[in-house]
């Protein structure tokens, strides 16, 4: 806005999960500034396309978490663990697997990380059309937490205010559609 140019060394880094193009045909986004900032553009498609770098951020970030708490050092993944995170579609992208890694190592006293501990990975988009009536609306509930608590990068109280729920609802719903079962109700290694 101003009525001389200034000279800057500045460079921006921009990332978006929306479709600018789309928004910019409704109007909801500005051509001049799409324009400014796409001198380069890099397209990443999401975890759930890319299905080979889900065991490998999977270990990164156990390892990286190893760095920050010695007490996890020596956690590893289960063959089963990385299994589960490979069906999983990751509706959270790369932070909801961050965030599953690190709650699963956080809460796994033992060395191996296996499915149980991974807890919430349960949920597979790739259901079951024979599943009764009330099983495939309790897998749609499932996911809508699931949902909600990756995009609220797993605070609670945000994904239920996502949800239109109050808190103690969704502790109630996570706990009984998400949460793994009680350590003493696990079969033994």
């Amino acid at each position: 806005g101003g009525s001389r140019d200034l000279a800057t060394s500045a460079r921006i880094v921009a990332a978006t999960n929306v479709d600018l193009v789309e928004r910019i045909r409704r109007g909801a986004f500005l051509r001049d500034l799409y324009d400014r900032l796409t001198f380069e553009t890099i397209e990443v498609p999401p975890l759930r396309a890319r299905k080979g770098d889900v065991a490998v951020l999977a270990r990164h970030f156990l390892v990286q978490f190893a760095r920050e708490i010695p007490s996890l050092k020596g956690k590893r993944l289960s063959d089963g663990a990385i299994d589960a995170l490979e069906r999983y579609r990751f509706p959270g992208n790369v932070r909801e697997l961050k965030n599953v890694i690190e709650r699963a190592a956080y809460r796994e006293t033992e060395d191996e990380i296996t499915p149980s501990d991974i807890g919430m990975l349960g949920v597979c988009d790739d259901s079951d059309s024979s599943d009764s009536f009330d099983a495939r609306v309790t897998d749609y509930k499932r996911r809508l937490i699931v949902e909600a608590l990756a995009e609220a990068q797993g605070n609670g109280a945000e994904a239920a205010r996502l949800l239109d729920l109050s808190y103690d609802q969704f502790r109630y719903h996570h706990k009984t559609l998400v949460a793994p079962p009680p350590r003493a109700a696990r079969k033994r290694r």
